[in-house]
């Protein structure tokens, strides 16, 4: 479903990283829709983490501006990295709870409440075994899906992820793409980056796609998500089949 409603208003923004002296965002204008899911797809190396980063607001533009339009409150943006550095030996379920931080009063502990909603959260994800594990014995994909929870505790309006799929196998992968998508049915925007085409063939509404040096093409299905473009930012031969209401992805 096409929406008027923008959560972010980019407009002309450009970024280099202080040890570059080659743009890796150049330029890019665009309004990302509420309430759909926005992939950012690309090889690596294109900028797809880096404008993760700079909608966040953890990285600055050095031209341009983003508005956030419509999730400022506290608590409603969660993120999903792809990685990160783990200080301390939490279990599962005490780093799940983090997410219930927006709604626990400074001074105070979880209450009875987090933790249910913290545990339902881990039943969805099927990583119920998990609870009193360590986090730092636990597998890339296990981690991947741990990250994942923490984030959904926070009951987020606006969801990021940064390639929420790595280190899952076939079966987790698409858990994880039926849980966004459940998402989305209730509301929540989602915006996540990928470098696999057939990924975002299968769930995302709004395409941003990702060129090196250049704006990205951005827009919807039928007019971004095409032979020519994706051939272009991947610079292979790729054609889109339809079988039975999917498409398929493949190269000459």
């Amino acid at each position: 479903m096409k929406t008027s409603q923008s959560i972010y208003s980019i407009r002309s923004l450009s970024y280099t990283y202080p040890d570059s002296k080659k743009p890796v965002i150049s330029n890019i204008s665009l309004k990302i829709p509420e309430k759909s899911i926005t992939v950012i797809l690309g090889i690596n190396g294109s900028g797809k983490s880096t404008l993760l980063h700079l909608l966040l607001g953890t990285l600055i533009p050095n031209k341009g501006t983003i508005n956030n339009n419509h999730h400022s409150e506290k608590g409603k943006i969660a993120f999903v990295p792809q990685n990160e550095y783990l200080v301390f030996d939490y279990t599962v379920l005490e780093y799940v709870l983090f997410g219930r931080v927006p709604y626990i009063n400074v001074y105070s502990t979880p209450a009875e409440d987090d933790y249910k909603f913290a545990l339902s959260v881990i039943a969805d994800l099927d990583i119920q075994d998990l609870v009193y594990k360590k986090i730092t014995h636990l597998s890339g994909g296990e981690l991947q899906k741990v990250r994942l929870a923490r984030a959904l505790a926070q009951k987020p309006s606006l969801l990021i992820l940064d390639e929420p799929t790595t280190y899952l196998d076939i079966r987790s992968k698409k858990n994880i793409l039926e849980i966004l998508k459940n998402l989305k049915s209730k509301g929540v925007s989602i915006i996540f980056a990928t470098h696999d085409p057939g990924e975002a063939s299968e769930i995302a509404d709004y395409f941003i796609l990702m060129r090196k040096e250049k704006p990205p093409y951005s827009g919807y299905r039928e007019d971004v998500f095409t032979d020519s473009k994706l051939s272009e930012i991947y610079s292979l031969n790729l054609h889109l089949l339809n079988f039975k209401h999917k498409q398929f992805i493949v190269s000459d």
